[in-house]
């Protein structure tokens, strides 16, 4: 996955369990808050050479219904967000 200026750069407020910021709870744009109402799907991506994930993605749903994909880039430290589609046209098919 590429970062590039289809994301954007959000703050983000996590549940932080044994993995740090583990769970991402709501997501800040500007001064827009968005309260994540359910993570569909999570995984890693890349790795630096030290069995630690270059990234963390997360598929979420926030309350209004609105698909975003939020990835955190532990080289960085910074969190991004892109809102997704894909899911609203499989429901709009019945999927």
């Amino acid at each position: 996955m590429i970062i590039d200026e289809s994301w954007q750069p959000v703050k983000v407020q996590c549940y932080s369990g044994y993995k740090g910021e583990e769970t991402p709870l709501s997501f800040q744009i500007g001064k827009k808050r968005y309260n994540i109402k359910r993570v569909l799907k999570r995984w890693y991506e890349g790795e630096r050479g030290d069995n630690i994930a270059l990234r963390r993605v997360f598929r979420i749903v926030i309350e209004r219904g609105d698909n975003y994909t939020l990835v955190y880039d532990n080289l960085t430290d910074e969190w991004y967000a892109k809102a997704t589609d894909v899911f609203k046209k499989d429901l709009a098919d019945g999927r």
